[in-house]
């Protein structure tokens, strides 16, 4: 039936991985998510923060799970799980660094379920978040409708004026409830 002892193995290597997937899809959402994080405190804490650091994603990891990994790894007799996590967090070492960027990953991407961090667009092709273009383009329409008025309202005439409405929203993004901004370094 096969024509080498290797496409008999691949062959029963993916029947058995389909097995093994169907058998997942009966069981509970909750049973798949207990596995998940038996597995993950399964591995060790700064392989998994040099992957998210090295991939810059968090894979699924939250926060708290990350920091409940950090808090129980290589815990010294007498340490609390408190003080456990500071120490590895608060080290001034590459190890330290690695745990902080990993950290900081896992907290954007629980943001992120929460908050629309994509850029909006306004029409198929405009960036909002690049209004440098349509601020240009007002600032052109002014000086040509209103060569006699100062330069700060010819940009005004022309930001306001209904014709331009696309190309005023282009140029200023209000911020709303669910805009992101980055924290200031």
């Amino acid at each position: 039936m096969f024509s080498t002892p290797k496409a008999a193995e691949r062959a029963l290597a993916h029947y058995l991985a389909v097995q093994e997937r169907l058998r997942k899809g009966d069981e509970s959402h909750e049973e798949l998510e207990a596995a998940r994080v038996a597995k993950l405190k399964s591995l060790n804490a700064i392989a998994v923060c040099k992957a998210l650091a090295d991939d810059q994603h968090a894979y699924g990891v939250t926060e708290a799970e990350l920091v409940d990994l950090l808090s129980n790894h290589d815990r010294q007799p007498g340490e609390s799980a408190a003080r456990t996590f500071a120490r590895h967090y608060e080290a001034n070492t590459e190890e330290g660094a690695l745990i902080r960027k990993a950290v900081e990953i896992a907290k954007t991407a629980e943001a992120a379920r929460y908050f629309d961090i994509e850029p909006v667009l306004v029409s198929d092709e405009t960036d909002v978040n690049d209004p440098v273009d349509a601020i240009a383009q007002l600032k052109e329409l002014g000086r040509q409708k209103w060569p006699e008025e100062s330069e700060a309202n010819q940009f005004e005439r022309a930001f306001t004026d209904p014709a331009n409405a696309e190309l005023s929203a282009r140029a200023h993004r209000r911020p709303s409830a669910t805009t992101v901004y980055s924290m200031p370094r």
